[in-house]
């Protein structure tokens, strides 16, 4: 039996494994990520942030009008999100409409925090080792 991590919006669902070729075929481009209402709604998404080759992921560090609660640092996103998604009220999707697990965007989070360049944080703020911006990027 294989375990579904992703279930796309035409239905369909893929395992771990294709999801994780699918992604190592797509990580090169970039990958954006956003926290978005589980019903259909007009709020606009929440930008979470982005992961590409070769960088820590990056953070969108939202302003506090569009989420009621600072989301500042690494751990303030990763408990926002688990709360939200656990309650059933948002998902994670990628830029590719794709249903994103919170465990699987965790292991992502962190599987990215091992790049190490030395431009790593030239363009963005350094939160305690975690990539932030606050300016709007794809």
């Amino acid at each position: 039996m294989r375990q579904i991590i992703f279930e796309r919006k035409d239905g369909l669902a893929i395992s771990d494994e294709e999801e994780r070729l699918t992604t190592q075929k797509r990580e090169p481009m970039g990958t954006n990520y956003y926290l978005v209402k589980n019903r259909p709604s007009i709020d606009s998404v929440l930008h979470i942030g982005k992961s590409s080759a070769g960088w820590r992921f990056l953070f969108h560090k939202p302003p506090i009008w569009e989420t009621d609660k600072p989301l500042n640092t690494f751990e303030q996103w990763r408990d926002y999100l688990k709360e939200t998604t656990e309650a059933g009220t948002h998902v994670i999707m990628n830029e590719y409409d794709e249903v994103v697990s919170y465990e699987r965007l965790m292991e992502l989070i962190e599987s990215k925090q091992t790049e190490d360049r030395l431009d790593m944080f030239e363009y963005c703020e350094n939160v305690n080792g975690y990539r932030f911006s606050d300016r709007e990027f794809s």
